[in-house]
């Protein structure tokens, strides 16, 4: 952990030094890594003020709010992720909205959330995880 804390006395001091051009990125992944996710959310804010479209701010900033339980305001971030077509590059978005969903009880929604992080990430251990899962829902005749 020393090396996290090096790591985060740099960025705080490049932030103090230029506030507007600051390396909040690697203070939002630094800050997910430690699991200090409200401080996560506060520097994903802080970057969409400076690039409101930044996909990868969003991508991050959903990461903690659903770490949060938040997961309201973590759709929102991956939706914005989604629609500025940076979904592809992040494929554990649709993972992620899957499992929003599934909390809804939209079955039909997470199962198409899921196809689709299936379509760009099949490798993952994760997939292996949403086979079943969709196996699991087609079964139960839960798909169509």
């Amino acid at each position: 952990m020393k090396g996290f804390a090096g790591a985060r006395a740099a960025l705080d001091s490049a932030i103090a030094a230029e506030p507007k051009f600051a390396p909040y990125l690697m203070l939002v992944r630094l800050d997910l890594t430690e699991n200090r996710m409200e401080n996560a959310v506060k520097a994903a804010d802080r970057v969409l003020e400076l690039a409101p479209g930044l996909a990868e701010a969003h991508y991050y900033r959903a990461i903690a709010l659903t770490g949060l339980g938040r997961d309201n305001e973590a759709e929102v971030s991956l939706k914005a992720v989604e629609a500025g077509g940076e979904a592809e590059r992040y494929p554990r978005t649709h993972f992620m909205l899957g499992n929003i969903l599934i909390g809804r009880g939209d079955i039909p929604g997470a199962a198409a959330q899921f196809r689709q992080f299936l379509a760009e990430e099949s490798g993952s251990r994760a997939a292996d995880v949403v086979r079943r899962q969709l196996d699991q829902w087609q079964a139960e005749g839960l798909l169509k």
